[in-house]
């Protein structure tokens, strides 16, 4: 990825898309096992803890992990607030849950979500215990043993999963799987990776953690609150079954874009952090970390639009088929996100919170004004508006980022041109080439509109995308 750094941060790199790639292969494997052997209201009444669950965790940590990576150098002190403050914030976001849980349950009309949201909740504190020691391998550049810990502890869980969804525990499978998660990784961190930590707290110190870390927090939980104030309306206004179809075409998406989009904060976050001084240096791996997830997020993209239907069939079987619009639309909000992820980054590590949070409420106005309009109408232009949300919140992040580094969207956007421009092609001639298979199964179907579109991709790249190429060849011989 960043060529000019030296070999511990391409080591890091590398780790760090085995860590994903691994955690990429769990996870699509285990969702399509759940998805064969759960309902869509299953993961409907999931998606609905989620949107109480997740926003509670963004503010457990509240960006102080990441303020200890952008700070360049830190004391125990440090390390000890920041654990103490995520302690106590998360019993007391559990309690809170605990309290509010049977009257979310009452407005669902779900009597079963009390108990689940509760149990479900127990992972606020197992998730604050290990933030600090995650934290600190992070910032030193030890993917090798992030990638070990996170690995095993995903595959435990997600076997868990799927051994209780086949004796049939229905939604008891979902809330079990994250639980897990965040015991095991509890368990690990402190055993394997374990941190001189005493429960001590400066008001100081966590206030000048505060600056950057707020401003994290705030870019995170507003993410968060937006994307679940629309899983909120879809249960609500439609139905759980629909918002288990969207859940689903959601998780499947993130999978690439999550990947890549982690990817960019693990490793580029950290590696800014050290080199925030130099405009110069961060420009120019600014430029090469464009290229070249683009080079790969583009195509990945297109193919997953155009062959959503046979996608989902393989997958999840027919009773999905509902979500593949979903699907669709939501893939094209996808080809921003490694843009609007790496531009955010940039911002981060440059320590600038102030600009963080600008650039976030400009986003998260247009993000509502689009979502309570958006409402009105079907699920489909809902989801639309939520494309145009991203595409727009790309637009105000690049704008903000490139006064930092004279990097502009203009030149963003010509350096990532070609690869854009061949995708729309190879999409056009592989949907037209392969419309002559769709009698196949649907596995050897795509096989077959994998090969052709890879193909055509490879060969228009070495035709008129040289500068990407011989930039992954060069990422290869470093490796």
């Amino acid at each position: 990825m960043s060529l000019n750094l030296n070999n511990k941060v391409v080591s890091a790199a590398i780790w760090s898309f085995i860590q994903r790639f691994g955690a990429l292969f769990i996870s699509f494997t285990t969702n399509i096992l759940l998805a064969r052997l759960l309902s869509p209201n299953d993961f409907g009444c999931m998606g609905i803890l989620l949107v109480f669950v997740t926003i509670a965790d963004v503010l457990v940590d509240g960006g102080l992990g990441l303020s200890l990576i952008q700070k360049q150098r830190i004391t125990p002190l440090d390390i000890s607030t920041v654990f103490t403050s995520n302690l106590v914030f998360s019993i007391l976001f559990f309690l809170a849950i605990l309290f509010s849980a049977p009257f979310i349950a009452n407005y669902f009309n779900y009597p079963k979500i009390e108990i689940y949201l509760t149990v479900q909740s127990f992972a606020l504190i197992f998730r604050a215990m290990y933030a600090i020691p995650s934290a600190l391998l992070n910032k030193e550049l030890k993917f090798k043993m992030l990638t070990k810990i996170y690995l095993l502890s995903n595959f435990i869980s997600s076997v868990s999963a799927i051994i209780m969804a086949y004796a049939g525990f229905g939604v008891w499978s979902l809330v079990t799987k994250n639980l897990a998660l965040q015991f095991i990784l509890f368990c690990m961190f402190w055993s394997f990776a374990y941190v001189k930590i005493s429960v001590k707290f400066d008001f100081h110190t966590f206030k000048n953690l505060f600056k950057i870390g707020g401003a994290i927090t705030f870019t995170n939980l507003t993410d968060i609150i937006f994307t679940n104030i629309l899983s909120f309306l879809i249960g609500k206004k439609y139905s759980v079954t629909t918002l288990g179809y969207y859940t689903q075409a959601k998780a499947l998406e993130q999978i690439p874009v999550y990947t890549l989009s982690t990817v960019i904060n693990q490793v580029l976050f950290p590696v800014f952090s050290k080199i925030q001084d130099n405009e110069e240096r961060i420009r120019e791996n600014t430029k090469k970390c464009l290229v070249l997830i683009t080079f790969f997020s583009f195509p990945i993209m297109a193919y997953l639009i155009i062959y959503a239907e046979p996608v989902i069939t393989f997958l999840y079987s027919s009773k999905w088929l509902d979500s593949v619009p979903y699907f669709q639309i939501l893939c094209i909000a996808g080809f921003v996100n490694p843009i609007i992820h790496i531009n955010r980054t940039i911002i981060k590590s440059l320590g600038k919170a102030q600009l963080l949070v600008k650039t976030q409420l400009f986003s998260i106005i247009i993000g509502i004004l689009i979502l309570f309009i958006g409402v009105h109408f079907n699920i489909y232009i809902l989801l639309l508006g939520i494309c145009l949300y991203s595409f727009l919140g790309c637009i105000v992040v690049t704008y903000y980022s490139s006064q930092e580094i004279r990097y502009t969207l203009l030149e963003q956007f010509y350096n990532i041109s070609r690869s854009l421009i061949i995708t729309i092609i190879v999409s056009g001639f592989s949907f037209y080439l392969t419309t002559h298979f769709y009698h196949l199964s649907a596995f050897i179907f795509l096989l077959i509109s994998l090969l052709i579109f890879l193909s055509l991709y490879t060969l228009f790249s070495f035709l008129f995308n040289k500068s990407s190429i011989h930039l992954v060849s060069e990422v290869l011989r470093k490796k």
